[in-house]
C-alpha cells in the first residue's frame, strides 16, 4: 500500500528534483519534449498513443485498508488506556504489543537505511516513532515491576513523537497522512505510561 511505501522511503526523496534529474522522470520529459525546438522547429512532429488503458477505480474494501486497521488500533489503545486510567493499572500485553510492533518496524527501517543500497530509504525519520530499542523494552514491560528509568524512557519516546511532528511541519520529511493516527495512538499510550509510572513512584515515597 501507499502507507507501507511512505514508511520505507526516507527524507532524501522529499526535495525538488534538479533539471538533470527531470531527465529521468518520464512525465516531465514528455511535457518538455512537446515544447522543445531545434533550430526553431519542434522536435516532436506528432504524438501517438500506443496503449490506452483507462484509469482503474480503487474498489478495495474499506476493511482491507490501512486506514481502517489504524483506526481500530486507535480505538483499542484508547479504550484500554482509559480503563487503565480509571483503575490506575497497566495492561502489560497492550504495552508489549505496541512496543514490539514499533520496535520491529524500527529494526526494518534501520536495516533499509544502513544495510541496503537503496538510496531512497536513507535518512528515514519514521525511525523516530518506530523506535528500534522498543523491541527490547517490550519484554521489560511484560513484568509487573519495571525499572525506574522506564519513566524517563517514556518521556523520551514522547519527545521523539514531538520531533517527528516538527520535521513534518517544516517538511524536512513528508510523512503519510495516516501517520497522524499512529502518532495519536502512541501519544495516548506514552502519556499514560508517564502518568502511571510517575504516580507509582510518588506513592512509594
Amino acid at each position: 500500500s501507499n502507507f507501507g511505501i511512505d514508511l520505507a522511503l526516507g527524507s532524501v526523496i522529499d526535495r525538488a528534483a534538479t533539471p538533470y534529474e527531470h531527465l529521468f522522470l518520464p512525465i516531465y520529459v514528455y511535457e518538455q519534449m512537446k515544447h522543445t525546438t531545434l533550430n526553431g522547429k519542434p522536435i516532436v512532429k506528432k504524438e501517438s498513443i500506443l496503449l490506452d488503458i483507462p484509469e482503474q477505480e480503487d474498489k478495495s474494501l474499506f476493511i482491507a485498508t490501512p486506514l481502517f486497521w489504524l483506526c481500530v488500533l486507535l480505538v483499542i489503545v484508547g479504550y484500554f488506556t482509559y480503563r487503565d486510567y480509571k483503575n490506575l493499572r497497566r495492561n502489560r500485553w497492550l504495552d508489549f504489543t505496541l512496543f514490539t510492533i514499533t520496535g520491529l518496524a524500527g529494526v526494518l527501517l534501520l536495516f533499509l537505511w544502513f544495510a541496503t543500497d537503496h538510496l531512497a530509504t536513507k535518512a528515514n525519520f519514521n525511525s523516530l516513532w518506530a523506535f528500534a530499542p522498543n523491541l527490547f523494552i517490550s519484554f521489560i514491560l511484560l513484568r509487573k515491576t519495571v525499572p525506574k528509568w522506564v519513566l524517563t524512557y517514556s518521556v523520551f519516546l514522547t519527545i521523539l513523537l514531538g520531533i517527528t511532528s516538527i520535521l513534518w511541519l517544516f517538511k524536512i520529511q513528508v510523512f503519510s497522512i495516516l501517520l497522524i493516527i499512529v502518532l495519536l495512538t502512541l501519544a495516548i499510550r506514552y502519556l499514560y505510561l508517564i502518568y502511571y509510572f510517575k504516580t507509582k513512584q510518588l506513592r512509594k515515597k
